[in-house]
């Protein structure tokens, strides 16, 4: 069952594949945004089961966390809670030769810095009936 053997205690999710960002801004959302703050697409991939027997609560939300990134330096701002225009939520469940697959997406602020966006990075944690999961690696640079 969804328990280990060893301690008797639920498993959390494993963290989920890094994912992917881009930026978005469709004509419609343009001028009601507020100046300088722009959005990105977030996606990520998330095996629900990937901890084995111990881990088959399925995956029931997701967090997000960005952090802002200096152009051409390898230092980055701490990582924050993102502001959402559209939540984290699964939209696809596929089968894949290892079992189940979730495709989550959010579509995140992205916050201003001299007159423009920031550049940013995101990473995901994936959020079961056991907790909370580890977080995955950084997306690329947005």
């Amino acid at each position: 069952g969804p328990w280990s053997r060893s301690f008797c205690e639920a498993q959390a999710p494993e963290a989920p594949r890094a994912p992917s960002a881009e930026a978005v801004c469709p004509p419609t959302l343009a001028n009601c945004l507020p100046r300088g703050v722009g959005l990105a697409r977030v996606a990520w991939h998330v095996d629900p089961f990937a901890g084995g027997e111990a881990a088959l609560f399925e995956v029931v939300s997701c967090e997000v966390q960005l952090r802002g990134v200096a152009e051409g330096a390898q230092a980055a701002s701490l990582p924050q809670q993102c502001r959402f225009l559209l939540p984290p939520r699964a939209i696809a469940k596929r089968d894949s030769t290892m079992g189940l697959v979730h495709t989550w997406e959010c579509v995140a602020e992205v916050p201003a810095e001299d007159g423009g966006t920031q550049a940013v990075q995101f990473r995901v944690c994936a959020i079961s009936a056991a907790g909370p999961g580890p977080w995955s690696g950084w997306s690329p640079t947005v």
